[in-house]
């Protein structure tokens, strides 16, 4: 009777090995797709410019072959080659994917040239003038618009790189700071090998790819998802919650 207990005991623990060897399989595939969607939420909300360009494939093949903005990511790639070959820091490696303001300048200009010389692209701004994402930037012209919607893009970009990358002081430290201590030898692997990773990643064709990426990797390396981690905000676990708010509309 007791061996019965102890067989019956036996496959028990043995089919909770099996059903959590096959979490521990599936949970990689899962953890990839998520950290995929979170991504493209934190961009959609943070750089809707970067979102919206992305999203449309006349606007990549545009960007892509313009002479100006592949010299920059060419001169990009170089920047990051080099870093990887002589960086011993998390800092000197993030002042590889930061802009600097030759940069943010020349890839400005390239983008008024573009928007004066392509219909496409031209349709493209007022898409984006139309979405009201940086309606602070509406009283210019198209061009004016261009240019200070990518000063702002660029400007964020290197201010979150910085707080993620190099343990910059954010606004409100106690919420938003870095995970990692300064100089931590496991952040500075991770920092190393998603660079690595994104110079290996032949879709990284535009002028923004390396640096935004880097930057979604590195929120989530600290655990930085908040801005997508609880999306949908009016379905799933929210869906309850909401419908059970009156009068509330979805614009």
């Amino acid at each position: 009777m007791r061996s019965n207990k102890l067989i019956r005991l036996s496959a028990v623990k043995l089919a909770a090995v099996i059903v959590l060897l096959c979490f521990t399989l599936a949970f990689p595939l899962k953890a990839q797709r998520d950290d995929k969607l979170t991504g493209l939420i934190i961009t959609e909300k943070a750089f809707p410019f970067i979102s919206m360009m992305r999203e449309n494939r006349d606007v990549i093949n545009i960007i892509s072959a313009d002479p100006g903005l592949k010299k920059q990511v060419l001169r990009r790639r170089e920047k990051i080659a080099a870093a990887l070959k002589e960086c011993g820091d998390v800092d000197c490696l993030e002042a590889s994917v930061q802009f600097e303001p030759g940069e943010i300048g020349s890839i400005g200009n390239d983008l008024v040239r573009l928007y004066s010389e392509n219909e496409e692209f031209r349709t493209f701004i007022s898409r984006l003038r139309d979405s009201d994402h940086y309606i602070m930037f509406e009283s210019g012209n198209d061009t004016a618009f261009v240019r200070a919607v990518w000063n702002s893009v660029a400007a964020g970009m290197n201010q979150a790189l910085g707080v993620y990358i190099k343990g910059d002081r954010p606004r409100y430290f106690n919420i938003d700071a870095i995970s990692f201590p300064k100089n931590d030898e496991k952040f500075l692997a991770i920092v190393r090998n998603d660079l690595s990773k994104e110079m290996d990643n032949r879709e990284n064709i535009s002028f923004y790819d390396i640096s935004i990426n880097m930057l979604v990797n590195a929120m989530l390396a600290n655990g930085r998802d908040e801005a997508a981690r609880y999306e949908p905000l009016t379905g799933g676990m929210n869906k309850s919650p909401f419908e059970s708010i009156p009068g509330i509309k979805v614009i």
